[in-house]
């Protein structure tokens, strides 16, 4: 019993600060922001945040469905000699495919910003590329976590969360009062980026995967590039703003595949897909 509390209550700790850090921000918004505005406004101000946050979703299941399907593979697949390289592949496709969904969703905004009924709460918006983001890199971090819970270092999670629930409260708090709900955008993309790195520094010491981070440096210069470019991309008619944008995505989508996935490229693999039974 001594052993199994060692190991999951600091596991505990990580989902209770995982919550704080994912939605914390929305039950302390009115009280915060009511600080400094009347009541009915702080509300608002939390409605808006709280409807444009929901434009992350996709974002959200992609990562929360990679999280429950990859836990088992990796406590499984540990024990093979090629694990570490598993892993790090797994890294790099799951960064990429989330690189992915963040133009796809980026660039058919003008689109989907209609699910949120009320005109007024679209000033809200420019909360989602940050949101979008801080959902792919608790993804990352989902990925990056592996090594404490394969080497019985889980108070190590506990660690990066508490100080991920740090970062996130200390900055709704002091950025909250002065530029709205922005802050709480803000907070939550630092929280996971923080923990993201912590993971990688102390995984490096505990149970070190050489993840290939030029590479995924250079996915995330590609896809901000081009989500830069997207914006300039406008049309007085939405459709055609979106449509317009896609040759992008698809170069980005293409880039990705050709580098790592070439063989989908080959004769071979064409010809098995293609050829008649």
């Amino acid at each position: 019993l001594k052993d199994i509390m060692k190991y999951s209550f600091p596991i505990f700790i990580v989902s209770l600060a995982g919550m704080i850090n994912l939605q914390g921000a929305q039950s302390w918004m009115p009280k915060v922001l009511g600080q400094v505005m009347s009541s009915q406004e702080a509300m608002a101000m939390t409605g808006i945040y709280g409807a444009n946050y929901k434009l992350a979703l996709i974002m959200y299941i992609f990562t929360q469905g990679f999280k429950y399907a990859f836990e088992p593979f990796f406590f499984s697949y540990s024990k093979h000699e090629d694990s570490k390289k598993v892993y790090q592949d797994v890294f790099l496709y799951f960064t990429g495919f989330g690189l992915i969904i963040f133009l796809g969703i980026m660039y058919w905004i003008d689109i989907i910003k209609y699910f949120v009924r009320t005109p007024e709460y679209y000033s809200g918006i420019i909360i989602v590329p940050w949101v979008l983001m801080a959902n792919l890199f608790q993804g990352m971090y989902y990925s990056l976590s592996l090594w404490y819970k394969l080497t019985d270092k889980t108070m190590y999670g506990a660690y990066m969360s508490v100080i991920g629930c740090i970062i996130t409260v200390s900055m709704n708090f002091i950025l909250l009062p002065r530029i709205g709900y922005m802050g709480s955008a803000y907070a939550v993309f630092c929280c996971f980026l923080v923990m993201c790195i912590l993971s990688l520094i102390w995984g490096k010491k505990f149970y070190k995967i050489s993840y290939d981070l030029k590479k995924i440096a250079f996915y995330f210069s590609v896809a901000l590039v081009f989500y830069f470019i997207g914006k300039y991309i406008r049309f007085e008619n939405a459709w055609l703003t979106c449509i317009a944008r896609m040759p992008l995505l698809f170069i980005f989508i293409l880039l990705f595949l050709y580098r790592e996935m070439k063989f989908i490229f080959s004769k071979d693999f064409i010809y098995k897909m293609f050829r008649k039974k």
